[in-house]
């Protein structure tokens, strides 16, 4: 299983059991807070602002969790195939 699977079904598997319970819940945001930090690092690394970063680390984050739902409800990849073509160009926004 390639990296990006791997994340892309813990990203799944955190979405779905944040629901269970506290602890649970607790665990998926942590995971989510070390996923924006792994995302933000590599951002002020290749020159952008802490501010700057953490906001498109946030937006990264959303837009893959909310691709994710979406290829699952609609039983298609299309949602994250346009966000993994959409997300280059809004780091040139920035």
């Amino acid at each position: 299983m390639s990296e990006k699977v791997r994340l892309l079904v813990i990203h799944l598997a955190a979405s779905l059991a944040a629901a269970l319970s506290e602890p649970v819940l607790n665990a998926c945001s942590d995971l989510y807070t070390k996923i924006q930090g792994i995302y933000s690092n590599k951002l002020v690394a290749d020159g952008f602002s802490i501010e700057t970063a953490n906001s498109i680390a946030l937006m990264m984050t959303a837009s893959i969790e909310g691709g994710i739902m979406l290829c699952l409800t609609n039983k298609t990849s299309e949602p994250l195939k346009i966000i993994s073509q959409g997300l280059p160009n809004l780091l040139k926004e920035f």
